[in-house]
């Protein structure tokens, strides 16, 4: 018999599934893949948190660590901006290797892995599973869906989308020129990434290996063909050279989680609810974390007549104020001028700014710098105060189908 039913190995999946086993319950974690971790569609930055929240002992899928970025203005003849720090603020990682630790940690504590299984149907009470010669129909007691941006289970009980999908791509490069292995390279401008950036990530190894992508909230055009521009035309990349190229993929980021994530005996978490950071699109940290309780929840329901509504209200204890916050970030730097941006960087980049920066810089909770640098630069108001009430005609005008 399922007691608790997990669609999805990735990280999240393997979080939930790790937290529900350990308390003694029956789980079985379904994978429609015949291999953890592929194909991988992530950038592979991670921070401390996240690492220590996979608790994961060996860190053996580390592949480089980095110490900060180097920041380009959409002004394309300035220097980047270097924000940087002694020690290193986050972590490369292999995806597939710390995917594939991570459902082993599950499957240590008792998860049953279910590979080559792909989930068809839920009902709420009858989970359809096919596999390569079969289909069967379980009825597990919770059903948590950690099965990522098109999720089958939140489409199949109805619950709203996420706020968001930002439109991703990206590419693999070997023999690559890095400025500095050290740092992570961003783009910023709407000629290469409109609403969101650009990444060089470096890995630390022989082949000088670089993860160069983009995510972009405009509809108009693929992310590819803005990943294709910033090879090719960005005054800084073009001139680099490479040996290789391939892995290329595309794929996108919901933001914005919808107002519920329970539903009767369903959970839904990590990509499924929208739990990426809208600052940044990186959902390791928060789907780990979100799977963890959601694995409490369905472990606390099978075993003690527990509520699953608590996952509901402990997940938004934890971090729901912080995603609304970057809900509304992303929003306000969305709707920012190339100019506009190009003047906040040149006003925040001196000493001071980036040692505030560096002090209170956290890839999680990105919302506990502002109070800071605004406090030291009261004239920054006047950049989101101006994109904010361009959002709100907008927003009328839509209304009134004027746009």
């Amino acid at each position: 018999m399922i007691e608790a039913g997990i669609v999805g190995a990735g990280p999240v999946g393997a979080a939930a599934a790790k937290t529900v086993a350990s308390q003694g319950v029956n789980v079985s974690l379904f994978e429609e893949h015949y291999e953890i971790g592929r194909p991988t569609r992530c950038a592979g930055i991670v921070s401390n948190r996240a690492i220590q929240e996979s608790d994961l002992e060996c860190e053996d899928f580390i592949l480089n660590k980095v110490k900060g970025a180097l920041v380009y203005p959409p002004k394309l003849n300035e220097d980047p901006m270097l924000i940087s720090d002694s020690s290193h603020r986050a972590c490369i990682v292999d995806r597939a290797k710390f995917d594939k630790k991570m459902v082993k940690k599950a499957v240590d504590n008792g998860a049953k892995l279910n590979l080559g299984h792909k989930v068809v149907d839920w009902d709420g009470k009858t989970l359809v599973v096919e596999g390569k010669k079969h289909r069967k129909r379980v009825k597990p007691s919770v059903l948590i869906g950690a099965d990522g941006p098109s999720s089958l289970i939140r489409r199949k009980i109805s619950f709203k989308n996420p706020s968001r999908f930002l439109k991703g791509a990206q590419v693999t490069l070997s023999g690559f020129e890095f400025s500095d292995k050290n740092y992570v390279e961003l783009f910023l401008g709407s000629d290469f990434a409109p609403g969101f950036f650009g990444w060089v990530i470096p890995i630390e190894d022989k082949k000088n290996t670089a993860r160069v992508g983009l995510c972009t909230s405009n509809k108009k055009r693929p992310a590819m063909y803005y990943l294709k521009k910033l090879l090719n035309d960005h005054p800084s990349l073009s001139k680099r050279k490479w040996s290789a190229e391939y892995n290329w993929s595309i794929g996108s980021i919901p933001i914005g989680p919808p107002k519920s994530t329970q539903r009767g005996r369903t959970i839904i978490v990590g990509d499924a609810a929208g739990h990426a950071k809208p600052t940044s699109g990186g959902g390791v940290y928060t789907g780990i974390l979100c799977g963890k309780l959601a694995g409490d929840a369905a472990a606390s329901f099978i075993n003690n007549d527990g509520k699953l509504e608590e996952y509901e209200v402990r997940w938004r204890e934890c971090i729901g104020r912080e995603l609304k916050a970057g809900m509304l970030m992303h929003q306000v730097l969305g709707h920012l001028s190339d100019r506009n941006i190009n003047s906040i960087i040149k006003k925040i980049d001196n000493s001071q700014n980036l040692k505030i920066i560096s002090d209170y810089g956290d890839m999680d909770y990105p919302s506990k710098l502002l109070p800071r640098l605004l406090g030291r630069n009261p004239s920054l108001v006047f950049y989101p105060f101006k994109a904010m009430a361009h959002l709100f005609i907008n927003r009328i005008l839509s209304v009134f189908n004027f746009s």
